[in-house]
């Protein structure tokens, strides 16, 4: 009897020690998407690759102008030198 109580105690510890517990909440974004209009690139913008590229360096120019203050304690200095397609 106690060979066949052993294995059904040992799946109810694993259960309950892996299930139940907060359920993670995902974040909410706070801000929307940065102006890619800021963003200008020697080659071909119009490129739909090329469109993605810029919305994406707009955001990470963006989340660093925001987030680097908090973390460094100085200003975020942009990209300099340009962006080439």
């Amino acid at each position: 009897m106690r060979i066949q109580v052993l294995p059904v105690a040992a799946l109810a510890i694993l259960l309950v020690a892996c299930g139940g517990g907060a359920k993670p909440v995902a974040a909410t974004p706070t801000s929307k998407a940065a102006d890619a209009g800021d963003i200008k690139i020697t080659g071909d913008a119009a490129s739909p690759v090329n469109k993605i590229a810029i919305s994406a360096i707009a955001d990470l120019q963006k989340y660093w102008t925001d987030e680097y203050p908090k973390l460094y304690g100085s200003d975020y200095k942009p990209v300099e030198g340009g962006f080439y397609a």
